[in-house]
């Protein structure tokens, strides 16, 4: 029984991980079209495995893009129009990356306002990302696949953007 709670140990301790980081960087505003570049980085001390989530995986709750109000309505972002249960991802070389310590990367996605429910209206909101890893039920054979649940920071917006002049926002 000792032994077995020492396998465990460790698994435990990199799934409680606060050292990976997701960011909205720099969102460029064109029409009713944002499109959002995030990182991800590891900061942590060691390798670790990341699914990289494509705006597919919104269909299945595993990425989420959402924008709060003032006061502290939600607005989330679905472009589809049902939802599909997850039985399983199986993670392989082409769907994740591995990050050494320090290392990271980025992925750009492209929103249309207008499929943020409920509808999005005048006024000032924040935008975040959040990957549900927990949810995802893994199968693969590569090691330190990172199973927490991360949220970015916020990055303010206006809506409506002037549709007829492009923005770029830098945090």
């Amino acid at each position: 029984m000792k032994i077995l709670l020492l396998l465990l140990f460790p698994l435990t301790i990199f799934a409680q991980s606060n050292n990976i980081i997701l960011r909205i960087n720099k969102v460029t505003i064109s029409n009713y079209t944002y499109i959002v570049n995030t990182s991800l980085v590891n900061n942590s001390e060691r390798i670790i495995t990341i699914y990289k989530a494509n705006v597919k995986d919104i269909r299945y709750s595993i990425l989420k893009f959402f924008a709060k109000d003032s006061v502290g309505n939600k607005y989330e972002f679905y472009p589809f129009e049902t939802s599909v249960d997850l039985e399983s991802i199986y993670l392989d070389c082409n769907n994740s990356i591995q990050l050494c310590p320090q290392e990271g990367f980025i992925k750009t996605y492209k929103l249309d306002i207008k499929k943020f429910t409920p509808y999005i209206k005048k006024g000032k909101y924040k935008l975040y990302i959040e990957l549900n890893y927990s949810i995802s039920n893994f199968r693969t054979e590569l090691k330190n696949v990172l199973i927490d649940d991360l949220i970015s920071n916020g990055y303010s917006f206006i809506y409506p953007a002037l549709p007829q002049i492009s923005q770029v926002c830098d945090l």
